[in-house]
């Protein structure tokens, strides 16, 4: 396993994502046994796997430093590409739900596979993904709000995550 600074990050292609995700969802569809549904339920989790840490790597890169342009471009096009996978997202839940298969998955993975999906289609509908976004932007200009705080204190300036250890002090 890679140390975190040489993990490799690349933008995905949004596109081609979607693609992706329709496909597996169109194979899952017409999967003739549970074999084949359990291959392509396993590489969908493969590719969720994938954009996750892809995702993940840019949002800690952009925590680090809010200023890194090309890390604040990427958190910015994960907040934009999220909501617009969710819907691609929805079509495999929907499917998983209503597949033949139901029986086998839940006997080898388990009812909360099910439980899950369930409560995440109860929670979104497309006509909500702007919305999402928005909520998105908002969060991260939040959290470059609190990143760029300088405070004055004791003679220094620090930020708010420097500030932490002044407040565990014996002379606090």
């Amino acid at each position: 396993m890679p140390k975190f600074s040489q993990m490799q990050y690349t933008r995905p292609d949004l596109a081609q994502v979607k693609g992706q995700l329709a496909d597996l969802t169109n194979r899952l569809l017409a999967a003739p046994d549970y074999e084949t549904a359990k291959a392509v339920f396993l590489e969908k989790e493969e590719a969720g796997k994938h954009i996750a840490t892809l995702s993940t790597l840019a949002q800690i890169r952009h925590t680090i430093d809010t200023r890194d342009k090309f890390y604040d471009e990427e958190n910015d096009f994960w907040n934009n590409a999220f909501p617009q996978l969710q819907e691609y997202e929805e079509q495999w839940t929907k499917a998983i739900l209503e597949s033949p298969f139901r029986p086998q998955f839940a006997e080898e993975y388990g009812e909360i596979l099910f439980i899950n999906a369930e409560i995440d289609q109860k929670a979104f509908s497309p006509v909500i993904i702007e919305e999402m976004q928005k909520e998105n932007d908002l969060t991260t200009q939040y959290g470059k709000l609190l990143a760029s705080a300088q405070i004055p204190f004791e003679g220094g300036v620090y930020t708010l995550s420097q500030m932490s250890p002044f407040k565990s002090s014996a002379d606090d």
